[in-house]
């Protein structure tokens, strides 16, 4: 037989109301340091991978003495853009005027767009070895440079206007990118940028981005 003192209680109603409610209040004011420290943890990853995708792309651009924009006829310095991720890939819009006609908005899968893993992982441009980079001589290609990159921490693919790396134009498109559209998933970076803008000219809203080159 058991027997139970007269002062040992049990919760009331009331007491239990109070704790949930005091666990309520913690948790709630710890939400938005959670919250941010998970945006902060996305945006770190994202600036990594800009830089990962920089550096195989220098690599490749030492070894075979050209930048990855060889078109599907296997001719080169014919590609506007590079993205990451496959098909299936988010492609992330300009925000600004110009939108898809400004070298950051071109599908893989467009006349003027290619994967990135096709250039620094399979050498096949546009998916076709029989366009590949010569494999042979001085200057040739020496890959895998980068063992594939897919979404970036929001779901969207990262673009490089590449174009602006191997144009010859003096005076437009004077900085290469390699670029996330951040949490906003919109690019506000210009890939136009004249000669006047060059002192001026900074990666614009929440995009995360890795200067691949400069043209002066």
């Amino acid at each position: 037989m058991s027997y139970r003192l007269k002062d040992e209680y049990g919760f009331t109603l009331i007491e239990i109301v109070v704790v949930l409610a005091v666990i309520a209040i913690i948790a709630a004011s710890m939400v938005p340091r959670i919250s941010g420290i998970i945006d902060d943890a996305k945006i770190a990853r994202a600036g990594s991978e800009v830089q990962t995708i920089g550096m195989a792309i220098l690599r490749f651009n030492a070894n075979t003495g050209k930048w990855p924009a060889r078109n599907a006829t296997g001719a080169d310095n014919k590609l506007f853009t590079l993205v990451s991720g496959n098909a299936d890939s988010k492609i992330p819009l300009p925000a600004y005027a110009g939108g898809g006609t400004n070298y950051f908005g071109y599908a893989g899968t467009s006349a003027n767009g290619d994967y990135m893993d096709n250039h620094l992982k399979l050498n096949q441009p546009k998916g076709d070895a029989k366009k590949a980079y010569p494999t042979t001589g001085v200057n040739r290609w020496n890959g895998p440079y980068l063992q594939g990159v897919g979404a970036d921490p929001w779901g969207n693919a990262y673009v490089v206007n590449i174009i602006s790396a191997f144009s010859t134009d003096t005076k437009n498109n004077l900085y290469c990118y390699i670029i996330s559209a951040g949490p906003d998933g919109a690019i506000q970076t210009d890939a136009d940028v004249k000669d006047t803008e060059m002192s001026t000219h900074a990666v614009s809203g929440d995009d995360v981005a890795f200067l691949l080159r400069a043209r002066r």
